[in-house]
């Protein structure tokens, strides 16, 4: 467990860690928009986020799959899809936590 964080690299880290972070506050993100106070954040300011942190992730995606491809090495290659499952566990994530709250927009 240590060695993917010693492994994935400080930027990767924190992707990931904001992805987990937008996960978690999904679930405060409901019911009216607000204009003022704290809970700003959690209906305006994190929803305009959540996008640009989803692609942001897929072309962490992408760019495992490129390395990956290119490596020769197999531990190399053993990093590359260990990123690579991460990355694509927190995508849905994403996906489960954020979907509902876009849909209601909408109606």
């Amino acid at each position: 467990m240590f060695g993917y964080f010693r492994q994935a690299g400080v930027l990767r880290l924190v992707l990931q860690a904001v992805d987990l972070a937008f996960i978690a506050v999904a679930p405060f993100s409901g019911g009216e928009i607000a204009y003022t106070g704290w809970k700003i954040l959690t209906t305006l300011v994190v929803p305009a986020i959540v996008p640009i942190l989803f692609f942001g992730t897929l072309l962490d995606v992408l760019m495992n799959l490129v390395f990956r491809a290119d490596s020769d090495d197999a531990a190399r290659r053993k990093r590359h899809l260990n990123n690579l499952l991460v990355d694509l566990l927190l995508l849905a994530g994403l996906l489960v936590a954020w979907v509902p709250y876009f849909l209601t927009l909408g109606s």
